[in-house]
Formats: structure tokens, C-alpha cells, sequence
């Protein structure tokens, strides 16, 4: 299946605010929000890798190290992972590039590490792991070097950006209300 340029970017974004949504409200106890999130994500994964081979590296990629990272710690998690890989058999998922899957899946193993144990803290470090930027760079320098095309470096751009502000929204709306000295 071949996506519209604009249908794979959108893909893209909506997975990504899906996937941070689905991960939200399931640390907050909304048990059916958060499935029906893990579901839209799953199934939007489940296009994605049958899309393209570099779509299939991609997700594959991702949810390997994020699994290995022991991130997949919530049922809905578990739940949306097990609809990803159902999707994906029965969408047609494109056969991964070995290399590009493995890489996807060590940078986004680093990048979850260091964000668990980096993310607090000050300095370059917690920075570069706040914002999950080996994933990222490594992409880019892939485009640069003309491994992957810059298309699917935007999609995965979408994606991210839909993940990081979805989690800045979610995590503005919910903030405590700050005390009032009023009675």
C-alpha cells in the first residue's frame, strides 16, 4: 500500500499523538481512553509498515527498542502492541532492511535510556535525552548521506512532533491548579 505524500505524513502525526495519548491516560488509570488510543495507534502502525520498507524499518525499529527498554509497561501498552503486529501481518507488512530496523532499534533503546535517566536532570546530556535527539539525528544524517529520503524523514518528524506536543498538551492541561490564598 502506497500512501498520498500528505496521507503519510498525516499517518505519521496522528500515530504519534495517538501513541503519547494511548501512554497518558493509561500511567492515569483511563482504562477504556486508553485502549481505544492503543487501538487507532496499532492500527495506524499497521499501515504504516505495510506502506513502505522504510516505514516497516521504522516502526519495527521503534518498537523494538522501546520493548527492550521495558517501556511497554501498561496492558494497554501491551495490548496496542499485539494490534500493531496483528495489523501489520494482516495489512501486507513490507519485509524491513536489516540495518535500518537494527539501527532504529539501538538509537531508540538509547534515547529511551537516557531520557529515564537523564530527563531531570541539567547540562547537554539532559537535554539531548529530554527531547530524544539520537533517533533523530541519526535520521538525519541518513538523509544527508542519502540513505533514506527526506519524505520519510518527515514522516518520522510527524510522528515525533505529534508524540512531543500531544505529551506538552496533555501534560499543561492536567498540571495542578496553583494554590490560591482565597477562602
Amino acid at each position: 500500500m502506497k500512501l498520498h505524500p500528505a496521507l503519510f505524513l498525516f499517518a505519521y502525526a496522528l500515530s504519534g499523538l495517538t501513541l503519547k495519548t494511548a501512554d497518558v491516560l493509561g500511567e492515569r488509570g483511563k482504562i477504556l481512553p486508553s485502549f481505544l488510543s492503543a487501538t487507532i495507534s496499532a492500527f495506524l502502525f499497521g499501515v504504516l509498515t505495510s506502506e513502505s520498507v522504510f516505514s516497516a524499518s521504522l516502526i519495527l525499529g521503534i518498537i523494538i527498542g522501546v520493548t527492550v527498554s521495558k517501556k511497554v509497561d501498561r496492558p494497554n501498552m501491551v495490548f496496542g502492541l499485539i494490534l500493531t503486529l496483528l495489523f501489520a501481518v494482516y495489512l501486507g507488512v513490507q519485509t524491513p532492511t536489516l540495518w535500518l530496523l537494527t539501527g532504529v532499534a539501538f538509537f531508540t533503546f538509547i534515547d529511551e535510556v537516557g531520557h529515564e535517566k537523564h530527563r531531570q536532570k541539567k547540562g547537554f546530556p539532559a537535554f539531548f535525552f529530554r527531547y530524544r535527539l539520537s533517533l533523530k539525528l541519526a535520521l538525519i544524517v541518513l538523509t544527508l548521506g542519502a540513505q533514506i529520503q527526506a519524505l520519510q524523514l518527515m514522516g518520522f518528524l510527524c510522528f515525533d512532533l505529534g508524540y512531543d506536543v500531544t505529551s506538552h498538551l496533555i501534560n499543561k492541561a492536567w498540571a495542578p491548579l496553583p494554590a490560591t490564598n482565597e477562602k
